[in-house]
C-alpha cells in the first residue's frame, strides 16, 4: 500500500465512514489551494516591501508609499477590555466549548465561535518630520500585530460570569453595528447579515451563558505604538496645509496592488518573515492539494485505475 493510500485507510478507520473521508479530502484539496494562493500573496507582499523605499512623512509623494512612525490619535479612541491603553484597532472573538457525539457514540469537544468583531479608527502616523492621516476607518487595512502584549486569551469556566466591562464592551459594539446596519443600503444589509451582526442575534452578550465553558480572545493596536505602514498617499478631502504638504494627503489602500498593511513589526522584519513564510506555505499547499486530489481520484472518481 502506497503512502497516500495508507494515510487514507488510517483516516477511514478512524472516521468509520467513507463519506466523512470524502469530505475531509475535499476540504484538504481546497484548503491546499488556499494555502498556495495565500503563500503567493505573502511572497508578493515581501517583494513589495523590499522594492518600496521607506519615506518620511514630510517628503512622501502621491501614490504608493511606505512609512514608519508612531500611532497618534486623530478623532477618537477605542477602550477595549483587558488593556490599560487606548487603541485605534481591536479584533476579538467569543467562543463556547460544545460537546458533540458522533453516530458511533464517541464524544468530541470543540470550540465554536458565537460572536466576533473588528473595528478600526482613523489615526495619525507621526515620525520626526511630521504626521499624516491614516484612513483605517474607511479602508480597513490588514493589521499584522506580533507583540504578544497586545493579545489576550481569557477562559471562563462553567458557572463563571465574565467581567462587567467585557459584557458592556460587547453590547456597545453590537449597538454600534446595528446603527451602521440601519444606515446601509440593501447590499450593505445583506453583507452585514452574513457577517458580524448576525452572530449577536442570539444574545447581547453570548459569554453570559454560564452552562458552557467559554473563551474570549482579543488583539489590539494601542496609541503610541511604533508601526510600519504600506499603502498609498492620496489627496485628502477638505485638507488644509498647516505644517506641510502632508496635511493635504491621507494614507489609504493602494489601488494598484490592493494592499494596505499596518504592523507593529519593522519593514525589515516583515520582509524577512514574509519571504520565508510565502514559499513554505505555497509548497505545503501544493503537497496537500496533490495528495488530496490523488486520493479522491483513486478512491472515488476512478477507483481501480
Amino acid at each position: 500500500m502506497t503512502g497516500p493510500e495508507w494515510w487514507a485507510s488510517v483516516v477511514l478507520q478512524s472516521s468509520g465512514d467513507s463519506g466523512d473521508l470524502f469530505v475531509i479530502l475535499l476540504i484538504g484539496f481546497f484548503g491546499g489551494l488556499y494555502l498556495v494562493y495565500d503563500g503567493f500573496d505573502t511572497w508578493k507582499m515581501s517583494r513589495l516591501i523590499q522594492d518600496t523605499p521607506t519615506s518620511k512623512v514630510r517628503s512622501m509623494a502621491v501614490g504608493r508609499t511606505e512609512l514608519e512612525g508612531t500611532v497618534r490619535e486623530f478623532e477618537g479612541r477605542i477602550n477595549p477590555p483587558y488593556t490599560d491603553a487606548d487603541c485605534v484597532y481591536v479584533t476579538w472573538k467569543a467562543e463556547k466549548r460544545e460537546r458533540h457525539t458522533d453516530k458511533d457514540g464517541n464524544t468530541h469537544y470543540r470550540w465554536e465561535t458565537v460572536a466576533r468583531g473588528k473595528e478600526a479608527l482613523a489615526f495619525y502616523l507621526e515620525d520626526t518630520t511630521g504626521k499624516v492621516l491614516v484612513r483605517a476607518d474607511a479602508d480597513m487595512p490588514e493589521f499584522d500585530i506580533n507583540n504578544s502584549e497586545f493579545s489576550r486569551e481569557v477562559y471562563f469556566n462553567r458557572g463563571q460570569m465574565p467581567p462587567r466591562d467585557l459584557g458592556e464592551y460587547i453590547v456597545r459594539f453590537r449597538e454600534r453595528e446595528d446603527t451602521k446596519t440601519e444606515m446601509e443600503d440593501s447590499g450593505g444589509l445583506l453583507e452585514r447579515a452574513l457577517g458580524t451582526v448576525s452572530e449577536f442575534m442570539e444574545a447581547d452578550n453570548p459569554l453570559t451563558n454560564t452552562s458552557k465553558r467559554r473563551r474570549y480572545t482579543q488583539t489590539v493596536l494601542p496609541l503610541g505604538t511604533d508601526i510600519y505602514l504600506f499603502g498609498s498617499a492620496e489627496p485628502r478631502k477638505s485638507g488644509r496645509m498647516a505644517s506641510g504638504q502632508q496635511d493635504l494627503l491621507e494614507i489609504r489602500r493602494d489601488s494598484e496592488t490592493g494592499e494596505f498593511l499596518v504592523s507593529d513589526s519593522s519593514g525589515a522584519q516583515l520582509q524577512t518573515s514574509y519571504s520565508r513564510r510565502g514559499p513554505i506555505e505555497t509548497v505545503a499547499g501544493i503537497v496537500v492539494s496533490a495528495v488530496a486530489l490523488y486520493l479522491l481520484l483513486s478512491w472515488y472518481i476512478m477507483p481501480g485505475v
